[in-house]
């Protein structure tokens, strides 16, 4: 029906466009109400030590319908039209309300060096192959990271948020997964299992 090439790059696009957005330090597509979110992020922030804000940005509750950053955006409608990609198969949205140290960096980072990656019929992706080595000489910083049962400080720590927001829009788009690492605890931005 749809090229898997085609349905993959607008994947890409999707994912790579709204881990940079969503994930910027202010304006107003960081409202909202994320309430668990907001609880799990503090409990790390208190195992790692760090005192939370007191106030907190998020003021109001989620609105029903959200507006997604992509359907007015001129660029991305151009880019989806010159690669055939006109039909979105899934999509998933993670956030970042309550960054913990070097955190959003890396997410960054990270989905900035993926940006754009199509994935061609018959080829695997691999989040780690695609990112490549997290190393301070490539600009990764120390930030959270699951280890066991502990969050442990680690250079590109705090990347697995672009490994989870993948694993869910390849589940909505009904593609193959042939390998994935879920964390060893419970993440404050998806629901268990996902």
């Amino acid at each position: 029906m749809f090229s898997r090439r085609i349905v993959l790059f607008f994947f890409f696009i999707l994912l790579i466009g709204g881990l940079l957005f969503w994930g910027l330090p202010e304006g107003p597509w960081r409202e909202g109400d994320p309430s668990e979110t907001k609880i799990g992020a503090k409990a790390q922030q208190n195992e790692l030590g760090i005192e939370p804000e007191k106030e907190h940005p998020y003021g109001k509750p989620i609105p029903e319908k959200t507006r997604l950053w992509w359907e007015n955006d001129p660029d991305f409608q151009s880019l989806c039209l010159r690669h055939q990609a006109t039909v979105r198969r899934g999509a998933f949205q993670t956030t970042l309300p309550d960054p913990l140290p070097g955190e959003e960096h890396n997410v960054q980072l990270a989905a900035s060096i993926i940006a754009g990656k199509v994935v061609n019929p018959g080829e695997v992706f691999s989040t780690n192959r695609a990112i490549g080595p997290r190393t301070t000489e490539r600009n990764f910083q120390k930030g959270p990271a699951y280890y066991g049962s502990q969050v442990i400080q680690t250079v590109g720590g705090g990347i697995c948020k672009i490994a989870s927001t993948l694993y869910n829009v390849a589940i909505l788009a009904d593609l193959e997964i042939v390998e994935r690492w879920p964390h060893s605890m419970l993440v404050p931005y998806v629901p268990p299992g996902q």
